[in-house]
């Protein structure tokens, strides 16, 4: 979901930042942590998040104190006056924690990885250059998306062997969720795409588990 106000280069820009630095939670999954702490972690800071997002529209010290920090990145359907509980970025959190609990280690960790940094390169990329428009996207940011996507699901190991048909696939059914225009967000769509689509498609074909 891309609705609201639009963004500044600047803010949009900081904002992708913002959303890139998130990747630091998967890869310490990937690299440090077992399957308990991460899913604790994540989940304490959903409930951290969900909160703030709950008391910034019912305390006015807080709603102001958070404008004020991070009122220039949100999008109109995340400022206060929204119907909208929640930022892209309690979103992001909260699919994490469940895409951890729920799904196989490998599959969890690159479906972040393509909500972080797939996600942020289509957008940047098919706002200033894009020029076939697609409801509220672009061609060119969906081929940036699948690409990078590529690349995330190299360096998973999702593309080798048993895996490989597998993982384009799905990744495939995430890129075509992400044009569509559904009105959820996107740290949401994307991640849970990637994650039910492979376990899917790896059931239908007869594949074990990726971890």
């Amino acid at each position: 979901m891309e609705s609201g106000t639009k963004l500044d280069i600047k803010n949009e820009f900081l904002r992708k930042l913002i959303h890139i630095g998130y990747s630091i939670v998967p890869f310490i999954y990937l690299f440090f942590a077992d399957k308990n702490f991460i899913v604790i972690a994540t989940g304490v800071l959903s409930v951290l998040m969900i909160a703030i997002d709950l008391g910034r529209r019912k305390i006015q010290w807080l709603g102001n104190l958070y404008m004020t920090i991070l009122g220039k990145i949100l999008r109109g359907h995340e400022q206060g006056t929204s119907p909208a509980l929640f930022t892209g970025g309690t979103y992001i959190v909260l699919s994490s924690f469940i895409c951890f609990l729920m799904f196989e280690k490998h599959v969890a960790i690159a479906a972040m990885l393509i909500t972080t940094f797939c996600d942020t390169a289509a957008a940047l990329y098919g706002k200033h250059f894009g020029k076939i428009k697609v409801f509220d996207k672009t061609i060119e940011g969906s081929i940036v998306f699948f690409l990078a996507g590529l690349v995330v699901l190299y360096f998973m190991g999702l593309l080798t062997g048993q895996f490989l048909l597998i993982g384009v696939l799905a990744l495939f059914i995430t890129t075509i969720m992400e044009l569509l225009p559904i009105q959820f967000d996107d740290n949401v769509v994307i991640p849970f795409s990637f994650c039910i689509s492979f376990n899917l498609l790896s059931r239908v074909m007869g594949v074990g588990c990726a971890c």
